[in-house]
């Protein structure tokens, strides 16, 4: 338990050190926890954060905003002596997010993160990160999985030749937005949301890691189309979404939606529809 949010650069420095001894057979993640009591908005930071997400002022926090609340306590979770895995590498896959009533500047909120146990893919293993954040009531208000790849190859497997991409059927779409990432929204994006990752900070620390130029927050583009895809002033509400291809900076790209009876589909592509960098879903919470 924290009495105020963490350092993500003290996060940042460990992670950077840590090393990480893997999982033997039949060893699991263990549960690690973290929390932090009586948190309080900073106006100056959700400003900055709504200008960088295209989104407007108000009283109701943005809804993939909370997600910075928690990203210190992710870093002191991933990077404690017991996690089995080294963090720099690791590959966000997928985030839900469910928010069961609006937060506002005034809500006084519990965050809580943890993590355990793993499940084996091919490319290596997936872990879950929930997080849970509460009202002065106790109540869970807004809460999120964000699903992450550990690439590994294990003993004996047999390398699996690559699938052809298939693209979707892109006439059941229709353009909602495009926009230009650009070259510096990772170092700006880094800054407001504690995520000072070296791929999305400047192309020459993106290199060393496989990238030819820096890459933009998944999380960056995720709440970007967000701010076209939902609805105004959303109440109770679920965000789903894949992240398939980074997006590269600087970078052009277009936001396509299919609206249903009950969910909106997006997809964040290029003008040339030959990626997908995302795709997701919003709805109804389930009962």
């Amino acid at each position: 338990e924290f009495d105020r949010i963490p350092s993500a650069l003290v996060g940042y420095a460990r992670a950077a050190v840590s090393r990480g001894k893997g999982l033997r057979e039949g060893e699991s993640i263990p549960r690690i926890e973290a929390s932090v009591r009586d948190v309080r908005i900073d106006t100056r930071q959700l400003d900055r954060y709504r200008k960088l997400c295209n989104y407007g002022g108000g009283e109701a926090l943005p809804v993939p905003y909370p997600h910075i609340l928690a990203s210190s306590l992710h870093l002191q979770v991933l990077t404690h002596r017991a996690f089995p895995f080294k963090l720099l590498g690791a590959v966000h896959v997928r985030n839900d997010v469910t928010q069961t009533r609006a937060i506002t500047v005034d809500d006084v909120l519990d965050v809580e993160v943890s993590v355990e146990g793993q499940t084996r893919v091919d490319a290596g293993y997936e872990f879950g990160l929930e997080t849970h954040i509460r009202d002065a009531k106790g109540n869970v208000v807004w809460s999120s999985l964000s699903t992450n790849l550990i690439r590994q190859r294990f003993p004996g497997q047999q390398k699996k030749p690559s699938k052809p991409w298939t693209p979707p059927d892109f006439s059941a779409y229709e353009l909602a937005d495009r926009w230009t990432a650009p070259e510096n929204i990772g170092r700006r994006y880094g800054l407001v949301a504690g995520d000072v990752n070296p791929i999305h900070m400047h192309a020459l620390l993106a290199k060393p890691f496989g990238f030819k130029r820096a890459i933009a927050h998944g999380m960056w583009s995720f709440a970007r189309a967000a701010s076209v895809v939902l609805p105004a002033d959303p109440d109770k509400v679920t965000l789903t979404v894949a992240f398939k291809r980074p997006v590269m900076l600087p970078g052009k790209v277009e936001l396509l939606t299919r609206k249903g009876r009950s969910k909106t589909d997006f997809l964040l592509t290029n003008a040339r529809r030959d990626t997908v960098y995302l795709e997701g879903v919003v709805a109804a919470p389930k009962r």
